[in-house]
């Protein structure tokens, strides 16, 4: 095997929660080096570090649902998305953590970031700033609804932006109402999204020796999740209506109960061919020459009574029996899995999808691995999320040439360090 894609690259990774803290744990799977950048007055939300009787409330977010002495480094949220990390805490509200900041970004390649526009520009760390200190710097910004417009100040999270981008209409049923995807999945969307343009960008640098901003809207991302609506609204004028438990085209085209407690399949007949063979396996051969599900539009016209029929057979048998009957005949079809199920899968298991890392605080833990292999330059998990501020002695050293007393200075002021600073009981402000 060769050297890690990305060895060669360095990113300064400011992003929170979920949206563009996965683009960069993808980019150091790939082997880039990621400083994610914490402050410890207000970390990662992520982290879910907050004091007093609400961290037992937030119990189930933490290993072994105990928050234990430090929850902040103990939180499934935070280790989830970011593996293969560095952690650098800098309170960029101080002058000294913004110079600290600016020297790193003299020798970065990328910078991330996921906050509202005026954030990055109140800190004077702006892509106008920072490519002052390094032209070839390239810039995510990912903020809720892009860099421009009306909205460009609004704040985001996944919930809103699903909601705000057309998704969470299509979810639900008739009569009801619009439901959220459960999983907040504008975040992946964009990062994924975020992700290849930090990649575009890079190559446009090789190429052209310069680097760029990335203006990435979180909105804009997931609208172009569902651009085949967009296009049939525009060449029809119709609105789409809430999905249900279906496809809009295509019947059979959903999850149907099959014997036992919570045991369901997905079937997908996508053509006549498919319906033909799904029906002669369940034995109704009958259906293919009645004039009300003999064609596609005829099916879609009878979606109740096509439904009706394929669950009565789904219901009378195991579901390892429907899947194996219908894989046999050529029909897509999927049990339904559960996560402890999925952990089990044979195919997940052949793969060794799963592994596991060591964390100095949570212990040894199964992970997701690495979807994209590449056969030159296969990515690696190489460590556990960072607890907070964990490498900010050593890349202050590192890269800043700073001595053991300055970082003392810098920890005792509050600038950096690996402790939480909550705000006093009483409410009150720093002076």
């Amino acid at each position: 095997m060769g050297r890690m894609a990305l060895e060669h690259i360095r990113i300064i990774d400011l992003c929170q929660a979920w949206s563009g803290a996965y683009a960069t744990q993808i980019l150091a799977d790939l082997g880039a080096e990621v400083i994610k950048v914490e402050a410890r007055q207000r970390p990662d939300p992520w982290r879910c570090a907050v004091n007093g009787s609400l961290r037992y409330q937030l119990a189930r977010s933490f290993a072994d649902n105990e928050p234990g002495e430090r929850q902040h480094n103990r939180s499934y949220l935070a280790n989830s998305v970011n593996r293969n990390k560095s952690s650098l805490t800098l309170d960029l509200t101080r002058e000294r953590g913004r110079e600290i900041f600016r020297e790193l970004v003299r020798s970065a390649d990328v910078v991330t970031e996921n906050f509202t526009p005026r954030v990055m520009g109140n800190f004077d760390l702006d892509f106008a700033a920072l490519k002052k200190l390094r032209p070839q710097l390239i810039m995510l910004s990912m903020p809720a609804f892009g860099g421009t417009g009306p909205y460009r100040e609004l704040m985001g999270v996944g919930a809103t932006i699903e909601s705000m981008s057309g998704n969470s209409y299509l979810l639900g049923y008739e009569g009801g109402l619009p439901l959220m995807s459960g999983i907040m999945w504008s975040d992946p969307v964009a990062s994924v999204m975020g992700a290849a343009a930090v990649l575009t960008a890079l190559y446009h640098r090789e190429r052209k020796g310069r680097g760029q901003h990335i203006d990435l809207s979180q909105q804009e991302s997931m609208l172009s999740m569902i651009g085949y609506h967009v296009v049939a609204h525009s060449l029809t004028g119709e609105a789409p209506q809430l999905q249900e438990n279906r496809d809009p085209l295509m019947v059979p085209h959903r999850n149907y109960q099959c014997q036992g407690k919570d045991q369901w399949v997905a079937i997908a007949a996508r053509d006549d061919a498919d319906w033909r063979h799904l029906c002669r396996t369940i034995d109704r051969a009958d259906l293919t020459k009645d004039s009300r599900f003999a064609t596609a539009a005829a099916r879609l016209e009878n979606r109740a009574v096509v439904d009706l029929i394929i669950e009565e057979w789904t219901k009378a048998r195991p579901v390892a029996e429907v899947e194996t009957a219908l894989q046999t005949a050529g029909v897509p079809v999927g049990k339904v899995r559960s996560i402890p199920e999925i952990f089990a899968c044979p195919q997940v298991k052949a793969r060794r999808f799963f592994t596991s890392v060591d964390h100095p605080e949570v212990g040894r833990r199964t992970t997701a691995g690495i979807s994209v292999r590449l056969s030159r330059s296969p990515g690696k998990i190489r460590r556990a999320a960072p607890c907070l501020g964990a490498d900010s002695a050593d890349i202050l050293r590192r890269y800043l040439g700073l001595s053991d007393e300055e970082i003392a200075k810098l920890v005792a002021e509050g600038i950096t360090g690996e402790e939480l600073i909550f705000p006093p009981a009483n409410g009150g402000q720093d002076s």
